[in-house]
């Protein structure tokens, strides 16, 4: 897992380490030795503080401006607020549900971060909020059926057509995969009274 955040780069997903995190040095993605002064601009990883430690096994991180991290784990979501040598602090922000493995998450053009979680279903958040589940309607019958294991999860946010691509793709198999696509602005009565969840949900297949 790489990502860039505050000048640095970010990763994780280590199998001999899953549950930690490091990040290089500030300006300098090739500097990943520890500063014994502690500079808030050295290199750092959640292993040299306890209040820096995700308590879970990491699956995804999303930079989320300069000042908010949040990492996606296997049955948790963990947000990191601030630089982690400059008073920057780890908090749980659910238990209820983690986040699939890699950028299985996009984000709208208001910064909302929206993933495909680990035990299903796709939530929407504020990077200083809580999740919310918005896929309630494919849920039990479609969503419940990917198996994580065997599948790649992938999703873009799309800015002209306001909604989310969300690809599923098979590690191995070339057997044809079912795809979806979230509209965003679909405003329909069975959506907002029965499901009580919103935009609206549509399978997209690919020839290829």
């Amino acid at each position: 897992l790489i990502e860039t955040w505050r000048g640095r780069l970010v990763m994780a997903g280590m199998l001999s380490d899953p549950q930690n995190w490091f990040m290089s040095k500030v300006g300098d993605g090739t500097t990943w030795a520890y500063d014994e002064e502690n500079t808030s601009l050295a290199a750092v990883s959640g292993s040299l503080s306890a209040a820096l430690q995700v308590g879970d096994i990491i699956n995804g991180m999303v930079p989320c401006g300069d000042n908010i991290l949040i990492f996606l784990c296997d049955h948790s979501i963990w947000r990191m607020t601030g630089d982690p040598l400059d008073g920057g602090v780890v908090t749980q922000v659910s238990d209820i549900t983690g986040g699939a493995w890699g950028r299985a998450w996009c984000k709208d053009a208001q910064g909302n971060v929206y993933f495909f979680g680990s035990r299903g279903s796709v939530w929407r958040m504020a990077p200083d909020g809580e999740p919310q589940r918005i896929s309630t309607a494919i849920d039990a019958s479609r969503l419940a059926e990917i198996d994580l294991s065997t599948h790649l999860i992938r999703m873009a946010w799309d800015d002209r057509w306001r909604g989310i691509h969300l690809f599923v793709t098979p590690y191995t198999a070339t057997d044809e995969t079912v795809n979806y696509w979230w509209d965003a602005d679909t405003q329909v009565r069975q959506t907002i009274d029965i499901v009580k969840t919103p935009g609206s949900w549509w399978p997209d297949v690919f020839a290829n």
